[in-house]
């Protein structure tokens, strides 16, 4: 079916179940991932995009690598779940950085909108792929038919499947309300065993295939050639 046509479609059907009193939700309530959550006018905004991880995740992510070296994509409120010794804020601008003098430890819970993730990924994986990082973990949704979700898939350590969903946290501490998708944590590094051993506490672990990263090696080199030439380079 047409986007427009189906779009137009879900519209007629959204306004149709409001009628009703069947659905108090609009149309931004259905975000692609997760839930934009509602404001009213005694309500602070609370941005999808700016969604913390819960310290037992983050703590669990230090029980792999040891420390958490840099955070590329947070805040000050957010820092104070994560307790990275190093992150990039708004400002400071993560695509702006030499993220590593010498090979460190990440932690990455991008932006999730559309394009932001996109970009996000792809800086990760071109400092990895360039040995800025020594060890990995990025956490996303699953959403497995994305390009960025296939990039991380292809060229990961590990994966691991959590059997439930995260409740994540604003900056207030109290969890977010209405997160619709499932989640997925990337591994990237040497600690095979123990990320198994830590991660495998919350679902499953996985390990893609040799034939899946042959088949697609030549492409992710092409599209990670276009992001090494934007990094700024490492000071001798």
């Amino acid at each position: 079916m047409r986007s427009k046509e189906w779009e137009s479609r879900l519209g007629t059907l959204l306004s149709e179940m409001k009628d009703r009193g069947k659905l108090k939700a609009d149309r931004e309530t259905l975000a692609y991932i997760g839930a934009k959550p509602r404001v009213s006018s005694d309500t602070r905004v609370r941005d999808s995009g700016a969604w913390f991880t819960p310290s037992l995740y983050t703590e669990m992510a230090k029980e792999v690598m040891g420390e958490i070296d840099l955070d590329p994509f947070s805040s000050a409120a957010a820092n104070s779940h994560v307790c990275a010794k190093r992150y990039f804020d708004e400002e400071s601008d993560a695509f702006k950085q030499t993220w590593f003098q010498d090979p460190g430890r990440v932690f990455m819970n991008p932006p999730y909108g559309r394009k932001i993730v996109d970009a996000s990924t792809d800086l990760f994986l071109a400092n990895w792929s360039n040995g800025s990082v020594a060890q990995g973990i990025v956490l996303v949704n699953n959403a497995t038919e994305t390009r960025w979700f296939q990039s991380l898939l292809r060229t990961t350590t590990l994966l691991c499947l959590p059997e439930r969903r995260i409740a994540f946290e604003n900056d207030d501490g109290k969890h977010v309300s209405g997160n619709t998708r499932g989640q997925a944590f990337f591994y990237f590094g040497d600690e095979r065993q123990r990320f198994e051993e830590v991660f495998g506490r919350i679902g499953i672990v996985l390990a893609p295939g040799p034939f899946f990263r042959k088949k697609f090696s030549k492409s992710l080199q092409h599209c990670w050639a276009k992001t090494f030439a934007k990094l700024p380079q490492k000071q001798p």
